[in-house]
This record gives structure tokens, sequence and C-alpha cells, in this order.
């Protein structure tokens, strides 16, 4: 089919500069995503062939959009709950592409892996720029939050494609030089959370790997972890972030009223809390937490007055809980979360193919 054929050369283009521009390029992520959304919703079908494993993954997508569409029975701003909502519609939206795939047995995995590789290497780039011209943070084409995750994951994927992907000493080098620059471009964003997520990968593959560990290796890794942590106690940007951090925890514990980044988010996240209390099944709706912020300063249930500038909780899993209830809450875990890993696992645990091993792992 002449349509199998275009297909099979544009959409690995599409999926090899995702990465590359999805944090860097003002929506030419949301653009490449529309593209492959139209090509799913012309040539996806044919569900009726996929396997048991797969089914439950995508149906998750769908029943999480619907959960999140049923908390809008209780919003007062439908408007704003709808672009609330965009977000779940997208993650539905990877049904019909994934189907286009299966369909004409489009290759992906290694395209996505190289964009990557380029990924790290323009958003280390950018980050500087952005740092040596008129930003106090390296902030990408949107957020410095949004940058600095994005920036991480890059380095993480990276890091698995130079343990399964490279299959020679140069594309080592160059996968682990990618994941260097994107850790670097994470750091010039200040963003703390992100950090996290590295010592959870270690944790977490060393629990993958630990029958194949001797002494030795076990003494090379905890070297390897002295050392990176040091590194990254010695960079200023790490450390007085890190310590700001502390300090914001600090004066929450004395004073919850004051206006500090993680002051903030405590309070943000203890009346989430709250307004699942008033409502646990639905939750106060998409779209109106902002709302509830503002009522809550009125009535002096929130602790901190500055809650009221956000429309979010800074938390997926607070902001499921305040908006969507307990449903949203527990279908966003399942189809987000285990649903998903129970996949990539169970391919994980037979995986011979390093490639394979590759895909479960990063996915």
């Amino acid at each position: 089919m002449r349509s199998s054929y275009w297909l099979s050369q544009l959409v690995p283009l599409a999926v090899f500069a995702f990465p590359i521009t999805v944090a860097s390029v003002e929506n030419a992520g949301s653009s490449i995503g529309l593209l492959l959304l139209l090509a799913g919703l012309a040539f996806g079908r044919q569900w009726n062939t996929l396997t048991p494993r797969e089914k439950p993954v995508l149906v998750g997508f769908v029943v999480l959009l619907i959960v999140m569409a049923l908390s809008l029975v209780n919003s007062t701003n439908l408007e704003f709950g709808l672009q609330r909502l965009e977000r779940f519609v997208r993650i539905a939206a990877f049904v019909p592409i994934y189907l286009m795939l299966r369909r004409f047995d489009v290759s992906v995995g290694r395209a996505f892996s190289y964009g990557a590789v380029v990924a790290g290497f323009v958003m280390a780039f950018q980050a500087s720029y952005q740092v040596a011209t008129d930003h106090k943070r390296a902030i990408g084409a949107y957020h410095e939050i949004i940058f600095g995750d994005l920036a991480m994951l890059v380095a993480v994927l990276t890091l698995l494609g130079a343990v399964y992907l490279a299959n020679t000493r140069i594309k080592q080098i160059v996968f682990v030089a990618s994941a260097g620059a994107a850790v670097y471009a994470s750091v010039l964003s200040g963003t703390r959370g992100a950090w996290i997520l590295l010592p959870i990968l270690g944790v977490f593959l060393l629990w993958l790997h630990r029958a194949r560990l001797n002494r030795r290796a076990w003494a090379g890794v905890a070297a390897a972890a002295l050392l990176l942590g040091f590194a990254a106690a010695s960079t200023d940007t790490v450390r007085i972030r890190l310590e700001r951090g502390t300090s914001d925890l600090h004066s929450f514990m004395a004073d919850p009223s004051v206006k500090t980044s993680w002051g903030i988010r405590l309070n943000l996240w203890r009346n989430s809390l709250l307004i699942l209390k008033d409502a646990p099944l639905l939750g106060t709706g998409l779209g109106d937490f902002q709302r509830e912020m503002i009522a809550m300063k009125k009535d002096r249930r929130s602790l901190n007055r500055h809650v009221t500038k956000f429309g979010h909780a800074h938390s997926i899993y607070f902001d499921a809980l305040a908006t969507s209830g307990i449903l949203g809450f527990t279908a966003l875990v399942i189809a987000l979360f285990y649903l998903p890993f129970r996949y990539f696992h169970r391919y994980w645990s037979e995986a011979a193919d390093p490639a394979v091993r590759f895909y479960s792992l990063g996915g």
C-alpha cells in the first residue's frame, strides 16, 4: 500500500523529532502529536489484532479520560475544566496512534532513542544560552520545571540506551555524553524534583540486576554513588537549590503562612486533602481548583494566602484527589502507572534481546 510506504518513512521522522523539540520549540510537540493523531484516526484500526497484554493499557487510557470527564459535573468553571481535560484527551489519543503503528508495523523505537540522544545536546545548548543571556534558570520553550523534568527524562533514556542499545564503544560514548548534557540542562533549570529521579533509577536498576552483582561490582556502585553525590553537592546551582529547599521546609514548620516555594506546595497539598474530604467521590471538578483556593482563603481554612494564584496542586496525585476525587485518583494510578508497569515488566522478565530490554525498561 502506498500509504504504508509513506507512513513507514514519515512517522519515524516525526517520532525522532519529538524529543528534540518538545521542550525546546514552542508548540512543536503538540504539532507532531496532532499529525500522528490524524494519521492514527485515518489508518488506525484492527483492534482485534492486539494481544491481551496490549489491550488493558490502551483501555486504561480511555477509561482515565472518561472518569476525568465525569468530574466536570461538579465544575463551576466549565471552560477551564475542558482545558484541563485536554491533557487526558492527549493520553487517550495514543490509542489510534498505536493502532496505526501496529497495523503497518512501523518501528519507531530506535528513532525515538536517537532523537533523545540529539535532544540531550540541544537542551544543554539551549539551557547554556538562556542562562548566559537573560534568564536566571533555563526554561526551554515554556517553563523551568517542564524543561528540567524532560531533560532528566532524556538523560535517563540515553543512559539506558548506552547500556542496552549502544553496540559499539563510540555509540556508548555518544549516549553517555548526551546523558551528561541532559543532566547539565536539568541542573541549569534548577528543577529540584527532577534530580530525585537519578537515585531512584539507580536503586531500581540495582534491584533488577541484584543477582548479577558481586562484591567488586557493589564496591564500584558505591564509589560511583559517592562520586556523583560529591559532584552534585559541590555544584553551586544544585547546592543552592537544595539549601533553599531545606530552608523552605524549616520555614513551613515554623510558620505555614510564610511564602516559600515548598511552603506553598505543602499548603496546596494540605488544601487538596481538605477538598477531598468535602467531595470524596469526584472531587471539586476539573477547572475549579483555583476557585476552591480563593474560597479557602476567605473562610480561613487555608494556612497560606498565596495559594490563590494556583489553578493546580503542583502534584498530579494531589491535583487528581482534589479535582476528580477518589475515582479520578484511582483511575490515574491504574491507567498511567500500574497497567503500563505490568505490561513493561512482563516483557522485561522475558526479554533476551537487549533492544527489547531497553524499550521495556525505558517504558
